[in-house]
């Protein structure tokens, strides 16, 4: 693959090399001299006695998610939220809609499912809807996770995403004490933030402030872009920078719940996010603003450092079922969070009555993890292949159909953005101090 002016060769596991004209020439005609012989043998794209047992363990690594059970459990405590988001992926009622409320007896049956994941690492994220209307089973679920956590040896985590509309003192003081870390959707300015999660703002203005500096700086924010959201790459960063983020987690939005129906006005060409996506990255970059990008963090902990950051949307197969699942209010067990947010059932695997090895094993599972692995034909021919991934949830959503199209809005999406990445960060020395302090950091 061309990579400016020079070529990309990868291989299957994720090693890679850049080579130059002739250098590439010399490759394609199997005739390396005795520098591009050691160059490639360095690289792992060549194995010889030398590197065998290196590249063995380069491609077990780059696979490393299938050999350990489901470690993020995705709980839906409640479908009822009390914003209308005009990008909203998750299938939501109203607020006082209380029968979509997840009850204690089957929060309890989701624990004790959760905790049969043979995963030493378990991490539990709270979604909605908005999960702080039934923040009893919140309550619950965190206490009962920690004393079956105890028991069970495992090392456990928790987040939650809220949109701080419910937040109060009595909330934030146990989430902080339990250590359930908040994220936040923070799309920009209030102009903007209003328009794509309408009344927003003023929860934010109101308590991100103060969980900064109870949380020393830890409150995350999930960037979520629309049609809108392209006018405003350096005020999106202000805003960031106003409410103390050090990190910003830039996303396209997709055509799922709420989204769906608001998808011809507020959408845009991959061509149109590539754009607004460089000149963010350019503009923290060049101006040396204090923001890490999550997204790019990712992409170059697989490019440059080399490691998979079991990051679910790029691995293959993907992290439905094997890395995540996600549990509705009523016990029913979802392949991903994604996975229960399409007009079917197609990616219902089960509930939590069942065993997690009959739910983990069953033909759908096998089903929906097959269908995400990027054998395919198209796939094969692009050099980021063991970097990328594939999502049959977006696929089917897009098209009604779990398989995706070639050189779909997601791939054009990741093409660009793998190609920027490497380019800038072997010919610029700034871009590349700035990316390798990003993916030196440990917890994302």
């Amino acid at each position: 693959m061309k990579l400016g002016s020079k070529c990309l060769i990868a291989n299957e596991y994720g090693n890679y090399v850049i080579l130059s004209k002739e250098e590439y020439l010399k490759y394609t005609s199997q005739k390396p001299d005795k520098a591009l012989f050691a160059k490639l043998e360095a690289n792992d794209i060549i194995i010889t006695k030398a590197n065998r047992q290196r590249a063995i363990n380069r491609y077990r690594d780059s696979k490393k998610q299938i050999f350990q059970g489901t470690s993020l459990h995705i709980i839906i405590p409640t479908r009822r939220c009390n914003l209308s988001c005009i990008y909203c992926h998750s299938p939501i009622a109203g607020a006082n809609e209380l029968q979509y409320d997840m009850q204690k007896k089957t929060a309890e049956k989701t624990v004790d499912f959760i905790f049969q994941s043979p995963a030493k690492n378990i991490t539990i994220e709270y979604q909605g809807g908005e999960p702080l209307l039934n923040f009893n089973i919140i309550k619950e679920t965190v206490l009962y996770a920690k004393k079956l956590a105890k028991s069970k040896r495992k090392l456990l985590k928790f987040t939650i995403v809220t949109n701080l509309a419910a937040m109060d003192e009595e909330k934030m003081l146990f989430l902080l004490k339990q250590e359930v870390w908040p994220c936040i959707s923070l799309d920009g300015p209030k102009k903007l933030q209003d328009k794509n999660r309408p009344n927003s703002y003023k929860y934010i203005q109101k308590w991100a402030p103060l969980l900064q500096k109870k949380t020393n700086g830890m409150l995350s924010g999930i960037c979520i872009i629309t049609r809108e959201s392209l006018k405003y790459s350096k005020e999106i960063l202000e805003a960031y920078k106003k409410f103390g983020f050090k990190k910003i987690w830039i996303q396209p939005f997709h055509a799922l719940g709420s989204a769906k129906k608001n998808y011809p006005r507020i959408s845009y060409t991959a061509k149109d996010y590539i754009a607004f996506w460089k000149k963010t990255i350019t503009h923290i970059i060049e101006k040396k603003i204090p923001l890490q990008e999550i997204s790019s963090t990712f992409l170059l902990r697989k490019l440059i450092k080399k490691e998979n950051p079991l990051y679910v949307d790029l691995q293959s197969p993907c992290g439905a079922v094997i890395n995540q699942l996600a549990y509705e209010y009523d016990g029913s067990i979802y392949s991903c969070d994604e996975g229960r947010m399409v007009d079917s059932d197609i990616f219902k695997v089960g509930s939590v009555d069942m065993k997690y090895t009959d739910v983990v094993k069953s033909p759908e599972s096998c089903s929906i993890i097959g269908m995400s692995v990027n054998d395919l034909l198209f796939c094969c021919k692009c050099a980021f292949k063991p970097f990328c991934g594939v999502c049959p949830v977006i696929a089917f959503a897009s098209n009604k159909t779990p398989i995706p199209k070639p050189d779909n809005f997601e791939c054009k999406i990741l093409k660009a953005q793998f190609t920027f990445l490497l380019e800038k960060y072997h010919e610029n020395p700034d871009y590349r101090r700035i990316f390798e302090e990003w993916i030196s950091t440990k917890d994302l």
